[in-house]
């Protein structure tokens, strides 16, 4: 009897592990294991801001120390943004790109020219970046927030 409950709480720990190591990861976790530093890529359209985001093809570097993005001469400061702390316009939003989310490795991104312009402030123009293939690959996105008649910027790229 006290072997049966062994193996049984056994099992239980090791699907309990599993599951912690199958979920969701954070952020954070997702930047600093997968995210690579460089990808090559197009997207057929610029973005809302133009900043980096610019249609055709294209080098995106990321700078994770400093929170750069870099494209050619242009650079531009990035902060992630909790989806907790995105306004309540922006929820409808991601729900309509859940698919593009589901059972990906992703976070959101908020842009601007000067840091202070950013941290902490969560703009209307936001990106979600999706990556596969353990950060191989990635989709940067921008959410479509009706600003724009012009399309938006969907850049699908490969690690370097």
């Amino acid at each position: 009897m006290k072997m049966k409950k062994f193996f049984s709480l056994l099992m239980l720990g090791l699907a309990l592990i599993v599951l912690a190591a199958c979920g969701q990861k954070s952020a954070e976790d997702i930047i600093k294991t997968e995210l690579k530093d460089s990808y090559t890529g197009y997207s057929e359209l610029s973005g809302y801001d133009s900043l980096i985001f610019t249609g055709g093809g294209q080098e995106l570097e990321f700078d994770k120390k400093n929170h750069k993005l870099k494209s050619g001469d242009e650079e531009v400061y990035y902060e992630v943004v909790a989806e907790d702390k995105l306004p309540k316009s922006m929820k409808g939003i991601m729900a309509s790109h859940e698919s593009e989310f589901k059972y990906k490795h992703y976070f959101i991104i908020n842009v601007g020219y000067h840091k202070d312009d950013i941290w902490g402030k969560v703009g209307d123009q936001l990106y979600g970046v999706v990556l596969t293939e353990g950060g191989k690959s990635i989709n940067i996105f921008e959410f479509e927030t009706g600003y724009t008649n012009d399309g938006y910027f969907n850049f699908t790229g490969e690690a370097k």
